[in-house]
């Protein structure tokens, strides 16, 4: 039993099971003395707040609320030192959580700033399971921080240049686009979101059958599995493909809309005759994060959806786990058939290379099926972003979306016109962009102190002047300035 008692100063303390936690003369004073020997550098999680006092310590020493997240052992701690940990960091109790916390250690690493764990040994004896699934799940939050932000210092600057590339095809190229906004919800028409998943190769029968009832999007990765059994999609996204991913566009129709992020890949999007609608232009020029946030582009096409109809959509293909009769993709793909033509011989057959993912050091085996730890953070987020809405079995269960058939669902008003999703970019959109060209400029001439923590990740871990490095970049922009019409960047 957990108890909140005065100690002989009045000052709150914590009696557990009969043992305190804190003192019982002066908590403040032992939280001031364990505290004395703190580095202003880290980061810290810490388990158990002391009722607010550790992190008001922390504050005192010079640590910033941003710097500061504290997870409870148990709620009546929490609800005890809520209002003393108002404005100082994050507060939970009991499991990690591993999301939330990966995303503030990246943040961390980001601003030069190494996360460490912070706790009174008196709380360590008192809540010995729970400190330990605290260890695990902080360990197991900086490895994936790490690992992400590797990832990201890799490509911020491909993001970067894909960025303000995209922009400039924006004012010198005819064939781009925004989404209509909100008119497009009107129509009845519901969303069919086809994904890459293996499931997709036994459902091409159905979704042919009662083709007509949906209006089908289509990830890149996707859309020859659906040319394959004759579906032509209606609209097709992208946001983290590669230029080699062209090779996916082999058959798709001319007329086809191409719904992409203002990241993608620019080399790919370039050599595209489609339509191409920048989905999230807007969005991006008022405040760029020159960072595809998105980790999967279901989710980009999923949200998609939401946002230009009415009706909820119906997930196909979306299994976030593997197949043993077709590994981890649906077949068909341009990519997945080079492979492999290149794989297949006499000692590695085709149905090797399906199983490969038996090869994976992080394989997991969630309710039957095999997936990953990646997989599972997936799935858990779509949960939450698409409760309510529809999906086709063939995969992982999701306990927020309702499994659906296609022969019961769909619509037989009037089918939605591709034309109706997309209008030209305006002519104030097209000067903002320049104007947004022209910023960068000044910002990397400027020394980059603003692009710190997006563009220039490496160099700032690494304690290397990006205003040294900077002058490639400026001489790009200013390489597209000059290419656009007017010529005159200054």
């Amino acid at each position: 039993m957990t108890e909140i008692e005065p100690a002989k100063n009045g000052t709150p303390t914590i009696c557990k099971d009969g043992n305190y936690l804190l003192s019982r003369y002066d908590p403040e004073k032992e939280i001031e003395r364990a505290l004395s020997g703190i580095r202003p550098g880290p980061a810290f999680v810490v388990f158990g707040s002391a009722l607010g006092m550790i992190p008001h310590e922390l504050a005192r020493l010079g640590i910033p609320p941003e710097r500061i997240i504290v997870i409870e052992p148990e709620r009546m701690l929490l609800e005890n030192s809520a209002p003393a940990l108002y404005a100082l960091g994050i507060q939970c109790y009991g499991d990690v959580p591993i999301d939330k916390l990966t995303l503030w250690m990246e943040s961390a690493l980001a601003a030069g700033y190494r996360p460490e764990m912070l706790s009174l040994p008196a709380f360590e004896r008192a809540y010995p399971g729970e400190y330990k699934l605290f260890e695990a799940g902080f360990r197991h939050s900086l490895a994936l921080a790490v690992e992400n932000l590797k990832v990201e210092a890799y490509f911020s600057k491909v993001w970067f240049i894909n960025y303000f590339r995209n922009l400039s095809s924006i004012v010198s190229h005819k064939n781009r686009y925004i989404p209509a906004g909100t008119c497009a919800g009107q129509t009845d028409a519901v969303p069919l979101v086809i994904a890459a998943g293996p499931s997709l190769n036994d459902r091409l029968d159905e979704i042919s059958r009662y083709r007509d009832k949906f209006f089908i999007i289509s990830v890149l990765s996707a859309a020859r599995t659906l040319l394959s059994g004759g579906i032509t999609p209606d609209l097709v996204v992208l946001s983290d493909a590669g230029p080699a991913n062209i090779l996916h566009f082999r058959g798709i129709p001319p007329h086809v809309p191409l719904f992409a992020s203002v990241y993608a890949n620019s080399a790919l999007i370039s050599a595209i005759p489609n339509p191409v609608i920048f989905y999230d232009l807007e969005a991006q020029m008022t405040t760029p994060s020159y960072r595809n946030n998105s980790p999967s582009v279901t989710i980009d096409a999923g949200l998609l959806a939401l946002r230009l109809f009415k009706r909820k959509p119906i997930f196909c293909g979306f299994d976030l786990c593997y197949s043993e009769r077709y590994g981890s993709h649906s077949g068909n793909n341009s990519l997945s058939e080079l492979r492999r033509k290149k794989s297949i011989t006499r000692l590695q057959t085709f149905d090797t290379f399906t199983q490969s993912f038996r090869n994976r050091k992080d394989i997991l085996i969630d309710d039957g099926k095999t997936t990953n730890r990646h997989l599972q953070l997936l799935r858990r987020l779509a949960g939450e972003m698409f409760a309510g809405c529809g999906y086709i079995e063939g995969g992982v269960r999701f306990s927020t979306l309702m499994p659906v058939s296609l022969e019961s669902h769909g619509s037989t008003g009037t089918k939605c016109d591709t034309t109706d999703l997309y209008r030209a970019i305006p002519m104030e959109i097209q000067d903002k962009v320049r104007t947004i060209l022209k910023g960068l400029i000044k910002e990397l001439n400027k020394g980059s102190s603003g692009l710190k923590g997006t563009v220039f990740i490496r160099e700032k871990l690494a304690g290397v002047d990006s205003g040294a490095v900077s002058g490639y970049y400026i001489h790009k922009c200013e390489q597209i300035l000059r290419s656009l019409p007017g010529g005159n960047y200054a």
